[in-house]
């Protein structure tokens, strides 16, 4: 599954995240990281454009969506991490949830997914 930052770079080209992408059997794609990249597309100088390009990339994954599996583990994840004293946006939580009830290995570039429980990350 990818995380917002690695869905920005496969379609910016960024490093190996093209290649391992294209080569990978399977990708899921989260509902709140399909969001965020409708968002970033939104607000940039090339909506439209942009906009085709996130979807053209959302086409070829499979879409996940919040659930009541899903929202279960966020709410577990949640109070998990504020009482350790390590709480993550809360976008990545509804990430890291429909990661782990997919049974996914979670493909990001950002370093706090490693603070959650039983996550699985990999970087591109």
């Amino acid at each position: 599954m990818l995380d917002t930052s690695a869905a920005v770079a496969v379609l910016r080209g960024l490093g190996d995240a093209p290649g391992k992408f294209g080569r990978s059997e399977s990708v899921l794609l989260a509902a709140p990281v399909l969001a965020e990249l409708l968002y970033g597309a939104d607000r940039s100088a090339r909506p439209e454009e942009n906009e085709e390009l996130v979807l053209d990339l959302a086409r070829t994954m499979e879409f996940i969506a919040c659930d009541e599996a899903v929202c279960r583990r966020y709410a577990a994840l949640k109070a998990s991490l504020a009482r350790a004293g390590r709480p993550i946006p809360d976008n990545d939580l509804w990430v890291a949830a429909c990661c782990l009830a997919a049974g996914a290995t979670l493909v990001t570039r950002d370093a706090h997914f490693q603070h959650v429980p039983d996550l699985v990350c990999e970087e591109w």
